[in-house]
């Protein structure tokens, strides 16, 4: 095992089974900043800034794989390719519902992830917003050239360096089927590659790293009763970097749950009907995001401290959160449906995925009460910065 090692560019890097991993906390696209970590990876000694970053191109460098946070990943629908996200306006043929029956792995729909999210565009007349646009650009102007999973070698492409990869996954399901995904399309790629015992640097934003979090501890294991990582993927990452990823949950995922998803969109956050409180309902992902420890707090009209516990489903049931408990969207349902979506809603929210299941995965990785520092088990040790953080404007009589 090796030692922890203190760096000068204020973040502790760890080294645990062959893998280091840094954590930034900030939001990606205001304070953290994944071009530093292209930067910091050419010099340990590098600083990892957030603005004014260069590219300068540096030979051989490592393979590098991107995984986007939630609603990253584009989906559409695998017989017909009509895209049904990004896409503000509901397909004619397909939503963004999951199926809702208490068999979790069951509930499939027609609808793949194809690519990661590089621009979108919001209103017909007006340009394109990047997503991670600027983030390829870095890469490409780095030294790096887009790999393609398929065909590592395509258009002459080293594949095995000066590369990096895209990796696209379905956001709405279980994280720990998305880790099993991201490990089998490795191996697959070091088979192409020819390349058996190939190290990859891992870029992941928000839950992206939850995603490689688990596949770094687990590897293809399911959810462990007793959980204790093994690191037992650790053979696939020479570096792994999290940018605003929620290693304390988020409250935006209990208020995605209750109202629906947010994004921003000219300078606030704005609920759209394609991602309403349905589709969060339906998305085990979105309950494997909620809060715990420090990071959820309740209080009441006078600022007193409430004692809500979100992870008893009798909560739920008595404030008729989420779209499980709403008379009018239940109303709109056959009584067949009805009792699927009341069977559904336990095995969602409490076991072995959902709330209980990622507080499992979480319990050997708390988190002190300052939200910078995180110590993982098995010496893993890194910094953790604020990730979306806001102003309140708090009106009172």
């Amino acid at each position: 095992m090796q030692p922890d090692v203190e760096r000068d560019d204020g973040h502790t890097e760890c080294r645990t089974g062959g893998v280091s991993l840094d954590i930034f906390g900030a939001r990606l696209a205001e304070h953290g900043d994944p071009r530093a970590a292209i930067s910091a990876s050419r010099s340990p000694r590098a600083g990892a800034q957030t603005t004014g970053v260069t590219a300068t191109a540096a030979k051989e460098k490592r393979p590098v794989i991107f995984i986007p946070g939630i609603l990253g990943s584009t989906l559409a629908n695998g017989d017909t390719g009509e895209n049904v996200w990004v896409k503000i306006t509901r397909s004619k043929d397909d939503d963004l519902r999951l199926p809702m029956t208490p068999n979790l792995a069951a509930n499939r729909d027609k609808l793949i992830a194809t690519q990661v999210v590089d621009k979108i565009k919001v209103v017909k007349y007006f340009p394109q917003i990047s997503v991670y646009h600027d983030l390829f650009a870095f890469l490409e102007t780095s030294g790096y050239k887009r790999g393609d999973w398929d065909n590592p070698h395509l258009d002459g492409a080293l594949g095995d360096r000066d590369t990096y990869y895209l990796f696209a996954y379905d956001w709405r399901r279980d994280n720990v089927e998305s880790a099993h995904k991201l490990i089998q399309m490795i191996e697959k790629l070091r088979i192409k590659l020819g390349k058996p015992d190939l190290k990859f640097d891992i870029l992941a934003h928000s839950m992206g790293g939850l995603v490689v979090r688990y596949a770094a501890m687990y590897g293809k294991a399911d959810v462990p009763e007793t959980p204790r990582p093994v690191w037992e993927g650790a053979k696939y990452f020479n570096k792994i970097f999290l940018f605003g990823t929620p290693n304390d949950g988020s409250m935006l995922a209990f208020d995605a749950i209750l109202d629906g998803y947010s994004v921003p969109i000219f300078g606030g956050k704005r609920h759209i009907g394609v991602l309403n409180k349905e589709v969060a309902l339906s998305s085990p992902a979105a309950f494997e995001l909620l809060p715990h420890g420090d990071a959820l707090r309740f209080f009441d009209e006078d600022f007193k401290p409430l004692n809500i516990d979100i992870y008893d489903p009798g909560t739920w049931k008595t404030y008729k959160w989420s779209a499980a408990f709403d008379p009018l969207y239940l109303s709109t349902l056959s009584k067949t449906n009805q009792l699927q979506v009341e069977r559904y809603f336990p095995a969602v929210a409490f076991f072995p995925t959902g709330m209980s299941g990622m507080i499992a995965f979480l319990a050997v990785n708390p988190s002190p009460t300052d939200h910078r520092q995180i110590t993982y088990g098995c010496r893993m040790h890194s910094r953790n910065y604020p990730s979306d953080c806001a102003g309140s404007q708090i009106d009172r009589p």
